[in-house]
């Protein structure tokens, strides 16, 4: 247990040294009761061994570290359940030459522990458990000359699967109040360097589109734009980030860095200290929102939000202990004047759609949906900026044109200018009267196959596709 003891934590408040939240507890707890019941089976054979076993443990009173997200609680759980099977085994697969594996699968949970520092954990997995682990071994021995000297090369690989790291505190999770389904959500965090002014905004996914909205969010909470940004390395917005060269990020990060006039300047990989700042805000969180937080349940992502919010404005208006004023004040006094002005227009988000090829009737087809390029452009590929209300065709950094996205739910419909088209007849969108003049060059019982079809369906564009295909 983190937390001091009673006493000691007397003395450290009355030095000023007890940081924000910081409670006394005890660093002793019950004794475990375990009980184990195990069977195996092995095998040796001339090129090969194998070991089988399967087990059952179960422990009363297990003694569970958990953090808080401010300090580590020692505590006793009512009953905690491991069901497990594990396996190893050699392959000789020459003199010189032998293979390993040794394979483990846990099922751990806790069968009991309503009163834990962070609710009630019964019936969820132990922190800390991979569900299957691995190791997959090579060695070579061999003998190399009379006097008995050996070569000997060893290589191993070991696998984990994901496993949580804390009980609890995952993430926050949005109910909801009509089916009591529960989602997970995610934090997106950013800090100014100088004076530590953080924000967070929470989301329910770690898509494109989502990572844009949060900046866009961000950047209204600073009230300005920041010359740099300095991120992780997301595929959401860094498409590579070699350790000599340029920097490539994907173009609808491109064109949000553009927008606000930022450079963006992503984090080396495996190099924390190029965004200390966030790295340090981010263990911050864990007590200034995640664990001041935990106890409540929010059924609306907006709800959460509001709450984020409040909590990150009094996260941020919190005096420094070495320093003086707040995060707030210093934001204010300091770096906000040097802050950039918003656009007058807000970022609008877009996502790209590569490599889509223009078909012979001078279309390319966007989610079931036909939208006209210039003739010129038949048979080649092109890309497309797709906004909320917006599609715009590009070839290559020209724009080729533009039309405004069809309605959602809509399907088959076709989105036509005339000055994509080449000289000559107009393009004509096909209808019952086009249908039947085509019926009509093919011959007398086309047409009345066609108009047969017509006459059997209530509207005519439920017939369209029947006789489209009686004169095709």
């Amino acid at each position: 247990d983190s937390r001091p003891l009673p006493a000691d934590f007397a003395a450290l408040r009355a030095q000023g040294l007890a940081v924000t939240n910081l409670r006394p507890g005890t660093r002793f707890a019950n004794a475990e009761n375990s009980e184990v019941y195990e069977v195996g089976i092995k095998g040796n054979w001339d090129r090969a061994a194998a070991n089988l076993t399967f087990f059952q443990q179960a422990i009363e009173d297990f003694q569970a570290n958990t953090f808080t997200g401010t300090s580590f609680i020692l505590s006793n759980a009512g009953k905690q359940e491991t069901f497990g099977i594990e396996f190893d085994g050699q392959v000789y697969a020459s003199d010189a030459l032998t293979l390993s594996v040794a394979m483990t699968y846990l099922d751990a949970q806790y069968d009991s522990f309503v009163a834990s520092p962070v609710g009630d954990l019964t019936g969820e997995p132990v922190a800390g458990v991979p569900e299957l682990s691995a190791v997959f071994g090579a060695q070579y021995n061999q003998e190399i000359n009379s006097r008995g000297d050996r070569v000997i090369l060893r290589g191993d690989f070991s696998y984990a699967s994901p496993v949580q790291v804390v009980d609890g505190l995952t993430n926050y999770i949005v109910i909801d109040p009509v089916t009591g389904a529960s989602t997970r959500v995610y934090l997106f965090v950013a800090t100014l360097p100088f004076s530590r002014y953080s924000f967070v905004e929470p989301t329910l996914d770690m898509r494109q589109d989502t990572w844009l909205r949060a900046h866009v969010s961000m950047f209204g909470w600073f009230g300005g734009s920041v010359p740099r940004i300095v991120p992780d390395n997301l595929k959401t917005g860094v498409t590579s980030h070699p350790a000599e060269g340029e920097v490539v990020l994907n173009d609808a990060y491109r064109e949000l860095a553009a927008h606000y006039s930022a450079a963006v300047l992503p984090g080396r990989v495996k190099k924390p200290k190029d965004k200390a700042s966030v790295e340090n805000t981010v263990g911050n969180i864990a007590t200034a929102v995640i664990a001041a937080l935990r106890e409540r349940a929010f059924a609306t992502l907006p709800e959460l939000r509001a709450a984020v919010y409040e909590r990150m404005a009094a996260y941020n208006a919190e005096p420094f202990q070495k320093r003086t004023g707040s995060r707030w004040s210093v934001f204010e006094a300091e770096e906000k004047p040097l802050l950039r002005p918003l656009p007058a227009v807000a970022f609008e988000i877009s996502r790209w759609f590569y490599r889509r090829r223009v078909q012979r009737n001078g279309h390319v087809v966007f989610e079931k949906n036909f939208y006209s390029v210039p003739y010129a452009n038949i048979g080649r590929s092109v890309d497309l900026r797709v906004t909320d209300t917006t599609l715009e065709v590009f070839a290559g950094d020209r724009r080729l044109t533009s039309h405004l996205l069809a309605p959602f739910g809509v399907v088959n419909e076709y989105r036509t200018h005339d000055s994509d088209l080449p000289d000559g007849p107009r393009y004509r969108q096909w209808d019952a009267d086009r249908v039947r003049e085509w019926a009509g060059r093919i011959g007398e019982n086309t047409t009345i196959v066609v108009n047969r079809i017509f006459e059997s369906v209530p509207v005519d564009e439920q017939g369209l596709d029947a006789a489209l295909a009686g004169v095709c």
